[in-house]
């Protein structure tokens, strides 16, 4: 189910347009967000990444590739300890 989208002029690691696509998921037992985000590159005209009820982000389209690699994570996250 979606919830919300929305659109932002850059998000972290996009260039240009990015789509945020929130999709509400049914509550668990566990301390998390009841959602996941879903992030399009409007550029690209792909989907970037995703970013799980936790937090962490994946990106199980691309293949031999488990995601984002620990690098690329912390040069989108992490600009403020640069």
């Amino acid at each position: 189910m979606i919830t919300t989208i929305r659109s932002y002029d850059g998000f972290n690691g996009v260039q240009g347009i990015a789509w945020l696509v929130l999709v509400g998921i049914t509550p668990t037992g566990f301390e998390a967000e009841d959602e996941y985000t879903i992030i399009i590159s409007d550029e690209q005209a792909e989907v970037e990444y995703i970013i799980d009820p936790n937090g962490h982000y994946y990106a199980p389209h691309v293949k031999d590739s488990n995601g984002i690699s620990d690098e690329e994570f912390d040069a989108i996250w992490d600009d403020d300890t640069n």
